[in-house]
């Protein structure tokens, strides 16, 4: 399975628009194709007029038939590089004329449905009655029919507009890269000529080459990562295989391929709203469900809910694999209430292999498939255990079966690092698994799976315990299915004493959610509810629906309270997911949690065959992600949410919809005030959907960003090779800035643009000379693109070009640690795009500005407009390290500089000027932080700053021969976030430490001093 990198096209391609002639042409031809026919004809080849279902239910279950069959066979056309819209099209329309030829209305075997229902059975006189309520009936549910489609026209606009989230560095950018580089290539698998070179080079010896090796795509450790190295965020380099070139996108490829799907249809920007079509369908599905389980007001509730929760709008329009996994999700559990309605054998056979198949490829999705797979597979052990197994199960079985092979395949061939590397803690818990694995491992994670302190791999009788383990459960399994009498036994029991153990079940659920609500998370305490409406109580009460919540970091790590394992440090992590319930409730309400937790124990009272497999896989996500340690330490909402949107909200809309018809009265004796109650109930909950939600409903999150990113190629050949670094004062942004514009540069525009990772790569100017030297000569321009603090560079014998300023403009929605988001900014990130060409071509310039990139050794922030009276500017982290061309040798340097805004509480800052001849290549470690001993700092000047712009003179050293001249500006710093505000003031969320704020710099000649304070 491999994708060969196609040349690249046109890009009149990647920019096409809806109207354009082609993807009016894709859409007519290719949607119906891929959308609808197969389902429509394989449900008339297999059904017939025996089909169960009608009206809009019957049309969602094509569309799912249709959709699982197009997304499987895209995805295998992308594993063997060979996707094309047109190949998958011309499958699917010969699948189709198959079908055409082999469809035949298959007899009922019974009257039909509809005339059983009017009373038109053969022999029997006209019912009037019967007839009446068949059309009473019949009205009933073309209402509920025209209501849903009312609900999804609604969701439709809500998520017409997709996020453009094609940046590097993010898993939706991730994505949504690969899915346009399927589109784009043919495949999965992208084989880089640039890598490929650099790696057999290295292979062969090369110094140089293992140099830039290491600084080009990163290292990461081989004894923890198959994939050590790293061509962009999220697209890795596997062990062995840098010298062909082979890099690997992240995650597993179904959603991928999904979103080539409609790329193909609609090109890049209008493509990514197949996140939005899967959104969709999870919306109708839950409204069926609902329907199914609790009647048409329920269906119609839930649908309505769900549509309008933040979350679900918000992963309906980003890029990520949660929606396509609700879809699965739902489909799967929708067809399970139907396989367990199924009478005849078609019908079991046709539901039993639409569950399958849902829940087969949700295993191609997302790594986290065994919560739906496993009470699946659990339920077929049982019934054959309990020989009730009949032809559906086999149907369901053998689909699932031949799905899970596939992912097991997709894994090992294609998805091999990121389920090892992903896996690999859990793989090391059983030495069957150590064993297993092996196979696949490098020969660095082999010597670290078996010979590491505590491996069970070294434990000699571990294995073979496990074994017998396995064998003793497979004999006892084989007992039972020979002598089922204990597993009656048992049912038998269960039945008559089901009310006991349902209601056991139903109070340790409201435990748990009481628990999880209202006391793990620490908000109410005895001073709280002693005294509610108190102002710092009522703030933290404030946290049910958005405030910030207060972390009890110190109670739990500095030891008021045992740890499971006292030797582990603490983790901030474990401490914020103590309030996991309540951020999942943020966008729920309180209202809406107590409703939702409601309906679910109502549900779990009343579960039966068709109910407990939903109600089982919806409780396992919730009580698995509100429980577990998710995310990094820099959690951030809503974007962290996205765990719970598969199921976890879908089920609480559920759960809502049905407590609010239980209130109601639906279906039952009604009262007055019981359904005034139950309107009041929902209109207050789609109240607060709609009115906390508004400012996602109307936000694009990094609207316009591949028009941008399209200007910026349209400046680049197919063949030239662009360097990006810098992106502010820490390692850590100059090390991520870089991939959010390189990865869409090289998966949707088909560029060779490479993000420089390296911490110190000015100790390596030989290497990256000789590698532009090697690149030009090939016939390629190299650039250089540079951000904040992206000067560590060195190319002796080259020099850096302007050619423009470019800056890359994101709306971003608030990414919040402690509170709930509402707004939205724009976030800024120039950067200057350089030509390298030989030195002798360049003049070199004597003023530099803010964005003057190449200058900026270290230390520098991105350049801002933070008040109208302020020119633009950037701030310092107290370090910053300038680049003067050799000219500046005994010359004057006027710096504009200022100490910037600071509250009251921070004194001016006291700035001193150093010198020093820039040393090539550069030493070991941070050379702004160098002590002069080591490096030979100058200090040329001190001063202190006010807030006002000032020019500031100093001589620079004359010292003949040598390279260009390293300014470091070193002054006081301060953080804005750990400082307290002048009066009136909001504390303010920066979390920078910074210096002075830099204007620009200007050589001049010794005679022009303009008079420097």
């Amino acid at each position: 399975m491999s994708g060969r990198r196609r040349p690249v096209s046109d890009e009149g391609w990647y920019n096409r628009g809806m109207h354009s002639w082609l993807t009016l042409l894709h859409v007519a031809l290719g949607a119906p194709l891929i959308f609808y026919l197969p389902g429509y004809l394989l449900e008339r080849c297999w059904l017939g007029a025996a089909a169960p279902l009608v009206g809009l239910e019957r049309q969602v279950g094509r569309i799912v038939v249709s959709g699982l069959l197009s997304g499987w066979l895209a995805l295998l056309l992308a594993e063997f590089g060979i996707f094309h819209l047109w190949l998958l099209a011309g499958l699917l329309a010969v699948i189709c004329a198959v079908l055409w030829r082999g469809s035949r209305p298959v007899a009922p075997r019974h009257a039909p449905r509809q005339a059983q229902q009017l009373g038109l059975i053969a022999g029997q006189s006209l019912n009037m009655h019967a007839l009446r309520a068949g059309w009473r009936a019949r009205l009933a549910a073309l209402r509920f029919d025209h209501g849903l489609v009312l609900i999804a026209l609604v969701f439709a606009l809500l998520v017409a507009r997709p996020f453009e989230v094609v940046r590097g560095g993010l898993d939706a950018g991730v994505y949504a890269n690969t899915g346009v580089a399927i589109a784009r290539t043919g495949g999965i698998v992208q084989y880089d000529p640039i890598v490929a070179a650099i790696g057999q080079r290295a292979a062969a010896g090369d110094v140089f080459a293992q140099q830039i090796e290491s600084n080009v795509l990163g290292v990461q450790s081989a004894k923890r990562m198959l994939a050590t190295r790293v061509r962009n965020a999220g697209f890795a380099i596997n062990s062995g295989e840098l010298a062909s070139g082979r890099v690997v996108p992240q995650f597993f490829h179904l959603w991928p391929a999904w979103i080539a799907i409609f790329v193909a249809l609609l090109g890049p920007a209008q493509g990514l709203v197949a996140t939005g079509a899967a959104g969709l369908l999870g919306v109708v599905l839950l409204g069926l469900i609902a329907r199914r389980i609790a009647g048409a007001a329920v269906g119609l509730l839930a649908a309505a809910f769900l549509a309008l929760m933040t979350p679900q709008v918000w992963f309906s329009r980003m890029t990520t694999s949660e929606a396509l996994a609700q879809a699965l999700l739902l489909s799967g559990l929708w067809a399970f209430l139907l396989f367990n309605e199924a009478s005849s054998r078609r019908e079991r056979v046709w539901w039993g292999a639409l569950v399958g198949a849902a829940f087969g490829q949700l295993a191609l999705t997302r790594i986290d498939f065994f919560w739906a797979v496993v009470p699946t597979a659990a339920l077929l052990l049982y019934v054959a255990l309990t020989r009730r197994w009949h032809v559906g199960h086999t149907a369901l079985a053998l689909v699932l079966g031949g799905l899970l092979l596939h992912t097991t395949l997709h894994t090992l061939l294609i998805a091999r690092a990121y389920f090892f590397d992903t896996a690999y803690a859990r793989l090391q818990d059983f030495a069957l698994t150590i064993h297993l694995s092996l196979p696949f491992l490098s020969p660095e994670l082999r010597e670290r799976f078996t010979n590491r302190i505590g491996s069970k791999y070294q434990i000699w009788w571990r294995l073979w315990a496990e074994l017998g383990v396995l064998l003793a459960l497979a004999l006892a399994l084989l007992a039972l299915w020979r002598r089922p009498r204990p597993l009656h036994a048992v049912e038998r029991w269960a039945l008559r004493h089901q009310r006991w153990l349902r209601g056991g079940l139903v109070v340790a659920l409201a435990w748990l959610a009481a628990y999880a609500y209202l006391i793990r998370p620490e908000i109410l305490n005895r001073e709280v509810l002693s005294a509610p409406l108190r102002s710092d109580n009522w703030l933290r009460l404030q946290g049910y629906v958005g405030a910030p919540i207060e972390v009890p970091i110190a109670k739990y790590c500095d030891g008021d309270r045992e740890r499971s394992d006292p030797t582990q440090p603490c983790k901030e992590t474990e401490i914020i997911a103590l309030a996991n319930m309540v951020r999942f409730g943020w966008y729920l309400s309180p209202l809406g949690v107590l409703l939702g937790v409601v309906g679910g124990l109502w549900l779990w009272w009343r579960a039966d065959r068709r109910t407990w497999l939903l109600l089982t896989v919806a409780t396992c996500y919730l009580i698995f992600y509100i429980r577990l340690l998710y995310g990094t330490s820099d959690q951030t909402y809503i974007y962290i949410l996205r765990r719970y949107v598969p199921l976890g909200y879908p089920a609480f809309a559920l759960g809502m919809a049905v407590a609010i018809g239980w209130i109601a009265g639906w279906g039952a004796r009604r009262r007055w005030w019981r359904a005034g109650l139950a309107a009041g109930l929902a209109l207050s909950l789609v109240l607060f959907f709609v009115v906390t939600g508004r400012t996602v409903y109307a936000h694009t999150e990094y609207e316009g960003a591949l028009e941008q990113i399209a200007q910026l190629s349209r400046l680049l050949g197919a063949e030239d090779v662009v360097l990006v670094r810098g992106g502010d004062a820490g390692d850590v942004a100059v090390r991520n800035t870089p991939d959010l514009v390189a990865t869409p540069l090289t998966y949707i525009y088909g560029h060779h643009a490479l993000p420089v990772k390296g911490r110190q790569p000015a100790r390596y100017a030989a290497a990256f000379a000789d590698q532009v030297t090697r690149w030009r000569s090939e016939g390629r321009r190299v650039f250089l693109l540079l951000a904040a603090s992206g000067g560590d560079l060195l190319f002796p014998g080259y020099a850096p070009r302007p050619v423009t300023i470019w800056t890359l403009r994101l709306r971003e929605f608030q990414q919040l640690e402690q509170q709930k988001p509402k707004l939205s900014y724009v976030n800024e990130v120039p950067f200057q795009l350089y030509e390298l060409v030989p030195a002798a071509e360049v003049t070199p310039a004597l003023t530099l500005g803010p964005d003057d990139t190449a200058a900026q050794v270290a230390g520098f922030y991105r350049s801002e407009l933070p008040a109208p009276d302020e020119p633009r500017g950037a701030w310092t982290d107290g370090m910053a390290v300038l680049r003067l061309p050799v000219a500046a040798q005994g010359r004057l340097l006027r710096l504009e500089v200022s100490g910037g805004s600071r509250p009251a509480a921070v004194a001016a800052p006291r700035l001193c000027v150093d010198a020093l001849a820039e040393p090539i290549p550069y030493p070991n470690g941070d050379l702004a932080r160098l002590p002069p001993e080591v490096v030979g700092w100058r200090e040329l000047r001190c001063v202190t700053l006010e807030r006002a712009p000032t020019a500031l003179e100093v001589v620079l050293p004359d010292r003949a021969g040598a390279g260009a001249v390293l300014i470091r500006l070193r002054s006081d710093t301060w953080v804005p976030r750990l400082t307290p505000p002048d009066a009136g003031e909001p504390p303010a969320l920066d979390g920078r430490r910074l210096g002075i704020r830099f204007f620009g710099a200007t050589i001049i000649p010794a005679g022009q001093a303009g008079g420097a304070p």
